[in-house]
Formats: C-alpha cells, structure tokens, sequence
C-alpha cells in the first residue's frame, strides 16, 4: 500500500480480515469523509517508503491513528483493545492487494 504522495509505502504479508465501514465522527473527522472502508490485519506493516514509519496521533483514549508525515494521508488505527493488530484504510492498499480481502456473506 501506500498513501497519497507516495513517500510513504509499506507492505504486509498477512491475511486481510473483517472489511468494514465505519462513519462514527471520530473517522470522520481524521479522514474528512462521511464513510472510511477499513480492513485489519494481525501484525505490522513494513514500511519501505521515504518514511519508515506513520505519524500517529492519539485520537482517543484508546486508539491512535496513523498517517503519512508528509500529504498527511490516513492510513492505520491502533486500538488498545485489538493488541497485535493494525486496521488499514482501504484505500490506501494497492489495488492488486484488494482481490485478497474475502467479505462474509
């Protein structure tokens, strides 16, 4: 995946899991959009960009949020109560990597 601009890419080699949207405030605001399609994923992205790593920012007491350090593209959450896991905004993934993501019936 990677962000807007490009200086800030990664890869991750694990199976993507619960695609979902969400539109609470909170990812409203953080990505200026009424609705964020978010995937997850158990460990961390490797990051092979100009940027080796996301900004993140706490957004509430449990969950910070990442984005690229320089276009400020959204990219991941970390919440607490998912420990070991990352989400992902949709968007920001390759569009090789989406044919992946299997969606429940």
């Amino acid at each position: 995946g990677r962000c807007l601009c490009g200086d800030t890419q990664y890869s991750i080699k694990e199976v993507p899991f619960a695609p979902h949207i969400c539109s609470c405030t909170m990812c409203q605001r953080w990505a200026r959009a009424p609705t964020v399609p978010w995937v997850s994923f158990k460990g961390i992205p490797k990051f092979t960009g100009k940027h080796k790593s996301l900004q993140f920012f706490q957004f509430s007491e449990h969950a910070q949020r990442g984005r690229c350090r320089t276009c400020g593209f959204p990219i991941a959450v970390l919440e607490d109560r998912y420990a070991g896991q990352i989400g992902i905004v949709l968007l920001s993934l390759q569009p090789a990597s989406l044919t992946n993501i299997n969606v429940p019936d």
